[in-house]
């Protein structure tokens, strides 16, 4: 099924012609003013580095990742006006991060304290190691879990080596879920109901970094946010960034055919240009089994619903 016809198509809605191929949420103008602002910025602050398409090098050996800054950037309302406070503030934080002590330095209750599981893109993994991950099992194809440190100035992902001197993995795994599961009680959001030709789909959005990972209780994340669902055949959603929950149940079909024809493209745009993208690929859940709907090719983007969305459309009049 053919959802928003061929790649090109998507990419001129999305984004003008000529983009970085790092930072896809740029030009190739834009972005290279972008750099400039970092790596001067940087300097004011008293920071040498050199600058990479995707990552700026501090003369200590430190990589800092640009996407989520650039990200910021670019949904700044203020537009490059604003960019060189992002910048600050952002350093300034991952630079006060690095200079305190960790969780796992303060011992066991303050690991607990602090320890969530989050869903991440896998493909950031192997900038991190993935041999040092290989505890993180997989949500959803290209979607994995993994523990992180929630501190008051940024998210620690340690590897395992350094998570099991503290504690058994198990222990912190199971405090992890549970952790996260609290969120889902005292997380602020915003639910918003997407429309558009009697279609329909639920956007739920808010600060926190752990709302695409809400996905991990999606039944009670749905019966949360729209009571009245009917989940018996499963739920339609996608979790295009860190901040950003969308979902339909697949029953009535009705709800079904606004997830399949109105989610994939704005998952797409979401992961494109929202701070710490997860997927943006659309999936559907049923008992528990998560399988991915959206294949996008250098042909096009393409929606497979599988047999059982198949039986569900099927009902439609």
């Amino acid at each position: 099924m053919g959802i928003f016809g061929r790649r090109k198509d998507i990419e001129r809605d999305a984004q003008p012609a000529a983009m970085d191929e790092s930072l896809t949420m740029f030009s190739q103008d834009e972005s290279d003013t972008f750099r400039a602002r970092v790596r001067t910025r940087l300097a004011e602050m008293g920071y040498e580095v050199e600058v990479h398409p995707d990552q700026v090098v501090t003369d200590d050996g430190s990589h800092w990742g640009l996407w989520n800054l650039a990200a910021n950037c670019h949904n700044d309302e203020a537009g490059p006006d604003g960019w060189e406070q992002t910048i600050t503030t952002h350093f300034e934080s991952l630079f006060a991060a690095k200079d305190a002590v960790s969780p796992l330095e303060a011992g066991l209750e303050a690991t607990l304290a602090s320890i969530h599981t989050r869903l991440v893109d896998a493909s950031q993994l192997r900038q991190l190691g993935e041999d040092r991950f290989s505890y993180g099992t997989e949500f959803a194809p290209g979607v994995r879990q993994l523990l992180v440190l929630d501190t008051p100035t940024t998210i620690e992902t340690p590897a395992e080596e350094h998570l099991t001197k503290v504690a058994p993995l198990a222990t912190l795994l199971d405090q992890g879920w549970r952790n996260t599961r609290a969120l889902l009680d005292s997380t602020d959001v915003d639910v918003e109901r997407i429309e558009h030709d009697d279609l329909t789909f639920t956007c739920v959005l808010g600060e926190s970094v752990f709302i695409a990972s809400m996905a991990l209780f999606l039944p009670e994340a749905v019966a949360r946010w729209q009571p009245d669902a009917d989940l018996s055949e499963g739920i339609i959603f996608s979790i295009p960034h860190r901040g950003q929950l969308n979902f339909a149940p697949a029953q009535p079909a009705q709800a079904a055919l606004g997830g399949i024809m109105l989610m994939p493209k704005f998952a797409y745009l979401g992961y494109s240009d929202g701070a710490g993208g997860v997927s943006p690929h659309t999936y559907y859940w049923r008992d528990g089994v998560v399988t991915q709907l959206t294949e996008f090719t250098d042909e096009g983007a393409n929606l497979t619903p599988g047999p059982d969305l198949e039986r569900i459309l099927g009902t439609l009049e």
